[in-house]
């Protein structure tokens, strides 16, 4: 067969693990990839199939109840959206409590949604409600990861604003109902790229959610953030273990138990490449989630087209470093600007001074910063965001500077501006290349006079036609022997 799929059960007796039961659909077909999702509780287990066929509806997905007897498990029902379409991958993420289940359907619609399946009379009804949010117009993966109490139900939408993702979070009410207004969660430094909602996983008052693009430590390296509801789900704290480095995706996947946290980190090399490992944590009401740094200042200035970032510390508690965040708007899109971590005084009682110099700079510009430290134990803390203004640079500064700007905005959809100086005529060549180094368009190809120069680049290549999605590079060179090159992200 080629790609139905399986799920397996699992019994622990007490001692050991041992396998219980294979599971398969009794309608199972070519890839179906049943087992692309699976969720138990008690007697009950769902399984999602994201790309069964509902008739002549290629990978509208499905999602299979299966109930135990003893130690005999036994299909239920299958469960399809009663609105599906083809490639609505409806199965992609499940979760089950009790007499409740949700299923993702992610790309229904294009921007996706999540089902909620009350089960009645005697396991003989199951009752659909649809859940959507309407601030979400395109492409967003709502429904990329779901999970359900008899309390709560959170459906992850990680692709939105940028990739830095939410979840949403609903209530049950007091008609059994779950409320059509969730409350929209986001971490609280959130920056584009993240992809916070990546996993989400419910326990009584207590929530976790899988950040896995999150780079603290690396590009793409990984967090999970613990939140918890007391009136209002609120951040706890945020997960980050020491060694946990670039492209391990800790946060892939989450889980709780008891008072028991369990984290998917699926690349970790520590066993090879690629290896995987996952993370046990006790303690999620008791966790240490205490900050590590006691900030008393932090303050920009401005000097010779830099600006000049310091801070001030009265102590600090195991305190590993620091980075530093940009962006030009107040709470969304910030970036990393620091490669490697800036070193932290570790333990130390007395007052210490911290500087960094953001050169990357576009005169005429509000920017923002905010200042985040990471402990020896993996927790981090936003601390605050401030702001300058940067004044267009007098000639002085740019006398002898030859510069290619940060292209703004960034990430793009479509349209960015691309700034350079140069201090001396010369001739100036600026192109733009994809993440493969082909040459998507000449921007510029001749003599220029000193001065800065500003060109708007709307998406397209050479024979105007629209390039897709992706990472782009621009490149300037000038005769005089100087080159640069800046990145371009184009989301539409």
């Amino acid at each position: 067969d080629n790609n139905p799929g399986a799920a397996y059960i699992f019994y622990f007796d007490g001692i050991s693990w041992s396998q219980q039961q294979k599971l398969v659909a009794d309608d199972m077909a070519d890839s179906d990839l049943f087992g692309c999702s699976v969720s138990i509780y008690g007697d009950y287990a769902i399984v999602g199939a994201k790309q069964n066929d509902t008739g002549d509806l290629s990978n509208s997905g499905a999602a299979y109840i299966f109930k135990r007897d003893g130690t005999v498990w036994t299909q239920l029902t299958k469960l399809t959206a009663s609105d599906a379409a083809s490639f609505d991958f409806f199965g992609f993420s499940v979760s089950i409590y009790q007499d409740f289940a949700i299923v993702g359907s992610i790309y229904d619609d294009t921007k996706g949604s999540a089902y909620i399946y009350h089960m009645t009379d005697n396991n003989t009804i199951w009752t659909e409600t649809k859940l959507t949010v309407n601030e979400i117009t395109g492409f967003g993966n709502f429904g990329w990861s779901v999970a359900i109490t008899d309390q709560y139900a959170m459906v992850s939408a990680k692709d939105i604003d940028y990739f830095s993702g939410a979840v949403y979070a609903y209530k049950k009410l007091k008609d059994g109902s779950f409320g059509a207004s969730p409350t929209k969660l986001t971490a609280t430094d959130r920056i584009s790229s993240e992809c916070f909602g990546s996993s989400v996983f419910i326990s009584g008052d207590y929530a976790i959610i899988g950040a896995m693009d999150d780079d603290d430590r690396g590009s793409s390296s990984g967090s999970a953030y613990v939140f918890h509801y007391d009136a209002g789900w609120m951040q706890k704290g945020k997960i980050i273990p020491s060694d946990v480095s670039q492209d391990d995706v800790f946060g892939c996947s989450v889980s709780i138990s008891d008072d028991r946290i369990i984290v998917g980190a699926q690349w970790d090399d520590d066993n090879g490449f690629n290896s995987g490992s996952a993370y046990i944590i006790d303690g999620i009401s008791t966790f240490d989630y205490s900050l590590s740094v006691e900030l008393t200042s932090m303050t920009l200035k401005s000097e010779n087209g830099k600006v000049i970032i310091n801070w001030n510390t009265e102590c600090e508690i195991d305190n590993l470093g620091f980075n530093i965040y940009r962006s030009q708007f107040d709470t969304l899109n910030f970036v990393k600007l620091n490669d490697i971590l800036i070193q932290g005084a570790g333990n130390s009682s007395e007052a210490n001074n911290y500087s960094y110099a953001d050169e990357n700079i576009i005169p005429e510009n509000t920017y923002y910063y905010k200042l985040e430290d990471i402990s020896t134990t993996g927790q981090s803390k936003i601390h605050k965001i401030v702001s300058i203004y940067i004044n267009k640079l007098n000639d002085n500064n740019l006398a002898n500077n030859y510069k290619l700007f940060p292209a703004y905005p960034n990430p793009c959809n479509p349209s960015t501006t691309i700034q350079y100086n140069i201090p001396a005529k010369c001739f100036v060549n600026l192109k733009i290349y994809d993440i493969k180094g082909n040459l998507i368009k000449i921007i510029t190809n001749e003599n220029k006079s000193a001065g800065q120069y500003k060109i708007e680049w709307h998406g397209l290549d050479s024979n105007n036609n629209q390039v897709g999605n992706g990472l782009y590079f621009f490149n300037l060179t000038t005769s005089t022997g100087f080159t640069q090159t800046q990145r371009i992200v184009l989301l539409k």
